[in-house]
C-alpha cells in the first residue's frame, strides 16, 4: 500500500522520487532558503521541525506551498520540548532544552538500569507523540497520511524507534524514512574522497546497519518506507552530479513504484541569526555551514532543473 498523496517526480518506471530537504522550520533564514529551493522547482519534500524556533512562521509559508509533500522531523537533539519538560527529566536539560547528543543518548540508555530504560522510552514516546500531534493539529501533515522522520537519524536508535513505533501506532499508513543507501565508489576528484575518510561513511555504514533491524521491526505493519535512500555518503557535499550518478545506479535495481529519496540540507542560516546556538558549538557550526549554501546553489542550479526535467517527463 502506499501513501494516498502522490509523490510528484516520475521516471518510466513510476518510481516516486523526492528531493528532500530537512531543518524546515527551525529559523526563518533556514525556512526561507529552503523556499528558494521549492520556488525553483527541485524540493518537492521538507521535514518540518515543530519545536523549531518560528514553527507558527513555517506553518504559514507552508499554505503558499500545498503540493510539498511535508514530514515531521523528530527532534531530541536540540530546543524546548513539546511535551511539558517535567515528564521529560531524561531528555532534558537544568533549562529544560533538549540537549543529548546521538551518542550521548544511546550511551546514556546502555548504562541505564532497567527501570530507567523503561523511563526513556516512554518518554521519548511521549514527546514523539506530542511533536506529531502539534504538526497535525496545525494541519501541516495529514493523521491518515503521516511522514516522519527525525533530526541526526536518532529515531535509527533501537530503543528510540520502538518508541517511534509506539508513538505512530495511532496513525495508519504512515511513511517512515529507511536511511538504507546503497553503497557507490567515490567520484575521482578530491572533494568526492574526503566524504570516504571521515565521519560520513561510518554513518553510512552505521545508518545501513540500523536499517536492517528497522525494517524487521516494521515488518507486517501498515508502514510505507522509503526503497532508496541517499544523504549520508555526501552529507554537506550533495550536488548535481552525485545526485545523476546515484540515480543511475538505482534506476538499473529499482522495482516499479520504488520510492526514492534524496535528502539535501540547503537550508542555512547566518550571523544574524548565531545567537541562537552557543557560538562556536556544533549546532552553531552545523546551521552556518557554507556546504548548506553551496548544496542549496546545487538544487537551484540550471543543471539540476535539466536532470530532474530529463527523469520526470
Amino acid at each position: 500500500h502506499r501513501l494516498a498523496t502522490k509523490i510528484p517526480g516520475r521516471w518510466k518506471h513510476r518510481m516516486d522520487l523526492l528531493i528532500h530537504a530537512d531543518d524546515y522550520g527551525l529559523t526563518r533564514l533556514i525556512s526561507s532558503n529552503i523556499d528558494d529551493c521549492i520556488d525553483d522547482g527541485t524540493v518537492n519534500s521538507i521535514s518540518v521541525i515543530v519545536n523549531g524556533h518560528v514553527f507558527e512562521d513555517a506553518v504559514e509559508r507552508l499554505g503558499k506551498n500545498p503540493a510539498v509533500r511535508v514530514s515531521v522531523h523528530l527532534n531530541l537533539a536540540e530546543g524546548p520540548p513539546v511535551a511539558s519538560p517535567d515528564e521529560l527529566f531524561h531528555l532534558v536539560d537544568d533549562s529544560g532544552k533538549l540537549v543529548h547528543s546521538f551518542g550521548k543518548l544511546w550511551a546514556k540508555y546502555l548504562f541505564a538500569s532497567s527501570r530507567v530504560r523503561l523511563e526513556i522510552r516512554q518518554q521519548i514516546t511521549l514527546e514523539f507523540a506530542a511533536q506529531i500531534k502539534r504538526a497535525v493539529d496545525a494541519g501541516i501533515v495529514h493523521p491518515g497520511a503521516l511522514r516522519v522522520d527525525s533530526h541526526g537519524h536518532y529515531h535509527m536508535i533501537p530503543f528510540v524507534f520502538d518508541s517511534l513505533l509506539a508513538a505512530i501506532d495511532p496513525y495508519p499508513d504512515t511513511y517512515v524514512r529507511m536511511p538504507r543507501e546503497p553503497w557507490q565508489w567515490p567520484m575521482p576528484n578530491v572533494s568526492s574522497i574526503r566524504n570516504y575518510i571521515g565521519p560520513n561513511i561510518l554513518k553510512h555504514v552505521l545508518l545501513n546497519l540500523l536499517s536492517i533491524r528497522a525494517s524487521r521491526k516494521i515488518a507486517g505493519r501498515k508502514i510505507v518506507t522509503c526503497d532508496y535512500w541517499m544523504g549520508a555518503l555526501y552529507s554537506g557535499n550533495m550536488s548535481v552530479k552525485v545526485l545523476a550518478r546515484w540515480l543511475a545506479k538505482v534506476e538499473a535495481t529499482a522495482k516499479p513504484d520504488s520510492v526514492i529519496e534524496a535528502t539535501f540540507h540547503p537550508g542555512g542560516s547566518d550571523e544574524t541569526e548565531a545567537g541562537i546556538w552557543v557560538v562556536g558549538g556544533e549546532h552553531h557550526r552545523f546551521y552556518l555551514s557554507d556546504n548548506r549554501k553551496k548544496e542549496a546553489e546545487e538544487l537551484k542550479s540550471t543543471a539540476m532543473r535539466a536532470l530532474l526535467d530529463r527523469i520526470t517527463t
